[in-house]
């Protein structure tokens, strides 16, 4: 099992992985974790992704472009990987994610499910 740091650091020296950090007055106001992953569809002409890990902006900081420019900065990453498409996943309750990323021209191309086999 890793710690937390652990993970991070696996990121950090990855090069197929990036951290972005967004600061207003010297305070981390949002994050986003990007790497590049195989393709899981099987028929896929394209054998790589990229994936958003995760993308948080503070709660006061939200809806002031903070988020939107990490993934401006994320495609940039993406792009000079040769890598032409990104997918984001979140939970399908949380209504404020799913707007925001709809808003940067996301849109669900798949539905994915799980169970328990306990």
């Amino acid at each position: 099992l890793d710690t937390t740091e652990g993970v991070i650091k696996g990121y950090i020296e990855n090069d197929e992985s990036c951290i972005l950090v967004a600061e207003k007055n010297d305070e981390i106001v949002g994050m986003m974790i990007v790497e590049i992953i195989p393709c899981h569809m099987v028929l896929c002409s394209h054998k790589k992704v990229g994936d958003i890990v995760a993308g948080y902006v503070k709660e006061e900081h939200r809806r002031k472009g903070i988020m939107k420019e990490l993934e401006k900065l994320s495609n940039e990453f993406f792009r000079e990987l040769s890598i032409k498409y990104v997918e984001v996943c979140y939970l399908p309750e949380n209504a404020e994610a799913k707007e925001a990323w709809n808003g940067m021209g996301y849109r669900c191309f798949r539905e994915q499910a799980r169970k328990s086999v306990y």
